[in-house]
């Protein structure tokens, strides 16, 4: 029973070793000031799959139902639909 419970012990002290590692680092973010100029809000932080994106200019920019001209680059690349819903 005694040799059980010390070898238990050692399992669950090297375990605990191999599991506490290092933090990887995170991915450095380009925070080009310059944008600031142009958008007043986001959507940021983990954002779900299905969930909706929104950027809010600045300045009005286009009308909801017209074309949104080129002026978002989402990078990686995601699937959807680029949509106004207001003129900023």
């Amino acid at each position: 029973m005694k040799k059980l419970l010390g070898w238990s012990l050692i399992i669950l002290l090297a375990a605990g070793f191999f599991a506490c590692k290092k933090e990887q680092p995170r991915p450095e973010v380009s925070m080009d000031k310059e944008w600031y100029k142009y958008i007043s809000a986001h959507t940021s932080g983990t954002i779900p799959r299905k969930a909706r994106l929104r950027v809010v200019f600045v300045q009005p920019v286009g009308q909801p139902g017209e074309t949104p001209p080129p002026v978002l680059e989402i990078s990686p690349a995601i699937e959807g639909k680029l949509q106004w819903t207001g003129t900023r």
